[in-house]
Order: structure tokens, then sequence, then C-alpha cells
């Protein structure tokens, strides 16, 4: 938990990825199991979207 701090955004408000990470640590409990999948799908449609969309392949029109 301590590490997760240092990497917080702003101590006042954390992520919405900081709060789900730190529900999906709740282990045994109904809520952490959703929150754990939750985190999961999130984490997996990232990985999709990266795929997709590599780097460097956006606006190719504005080369500055």
């Amino acid at each position: 938990m301590l590490s997760l701090m240092f990497r917080q955004a702003s101590y006042d408000a954390p992520t919405e990825s900081e709060l789900l990470e730190l529900a999906a640590e709740d282990d045994g409990t109904v809520l952490g199991a959703e929150k754990a999948e939750q985190k999961r799908l999130k984490e997996e449609n990232w990985a999709v979207y990266t795929e997709a969309n590599k780097k460097g392949a956006g606006n190719t029109m504005n080369r500055g």
C-alpha cells in the first residue's frame, strides 16, 4: 500500500485506476472479486486497444 501512495497522482484525489486497485485487494469478499474482475477487464481492453493502435499510427496529416 505504501508504494501505491508514491505512484498516486494526488494524495487527496486518487485516480480511478488506483481506487480500483485498492478495492481489488479486498480478498475473500464479493466486492473485492468484482473489482478484481473489473480491473482485469480494464487491463485486457487496454492491451487490445494498444495492439490495434500502434504508436505513431495517429494523425499523420499534421507533421508540423
